[in-house]
């Protein structure tokens, strides 16, 4: 920041300008001479002033200062913007991989548990007898929830969940799980297959963007 100030000081028999520049930590004081009377007591002024410790500079001098502190208030606003840039992409990739933790952890706990709900007992050879598309989730038996209580990987379909014990920020999880063909593994299929995909996406205020991460369960049977 420059601040300037014009001082006329008849009794002392001169005029100047003040340039008073502050960046950051650093302070830097001008003062330029604008004009003496013609006094015969004006060598005697200058003694005092300079006994004060005021330095007065010609307009080359002023100039060529000017232009230094503006240099130096460019080089700080870019140094500091450079800063803030550094902290932001700091504080993004902490909460990104806070994120991606808690997906980890859903989806490692998924892929425990069995594929369909027949399946827990019994084994499958057949499509047919797979939980149908709109039956996706918990049944009767888990709670909605509470994930220590589902039996089946498709039991985290619409799952939704506030993560608020992290001391970095607070987290809004929710989850799908749908019906996939090997060949085609970004498309819902239309029935039910041998193929579930977990998709699990956690999103922040803190946090730019939403992290999205997806596993494939396949159910696998010998003849």
């Amino acid at each position: 920041m420059l601040h300037v100030r014009i001082t006329d000081n008849s009794l002392l028999g001169f005029s100047f300008i003040e340039f008073t520049h502050e960046s950051g930590y650093i302070r830097i004081k001008i003062i330029h001479q604008i004009y003496f009377n013609k006094q015969p007591n004006m060598v005697r002024n200058l003694t005092l002033l300079n006994r004060k410790g005021i330095v007065f500079m010609n307009t080359g001098q002023t100039m060529l200062t000017l232009l230094a502190m503006m240099l130096l208030t460019l080089l700080s606003v870019r140094m500091n913007s450079s800063v803030l840039q550094t902290q932001e992409t700091m504080q993004n990739s902490k909460f990104g991989l806070a994120a991606i933790s808690l997906a980890t952890s859903i989806i490692e706990n998924a892929n425990k548990l069995a594929f369909d709900e027949v399946t827990i007992d019994s084994s499958l050879t057949s499509t047919s007898g797979l939980t149908s598309i709109g039956q996706l989730g918990v049944d009767g038996v888990e709670h909605a929830n509470k994930p220590p209580d589902f039996n089946d990987f498709d039991d985290y379909n619409n799952f939704v969940y506030d993560e608020k014990a992290l001391a970095s920020a607070n987290y809004n999880i929710s989850c799908s799980v749908c019906y996939v063909n090997p060949t085609t593994p970004n498309v819902a299929a239309t029935s039910p297959t041998f193929n579930k995909k977990l998709t699990v996406s956690v999103s922040s205020v803190s946090m730019q963007d939403t992290v999205r991460i997806s596993t494939i369960f396949s159910y696998w049977y010998f003849r």
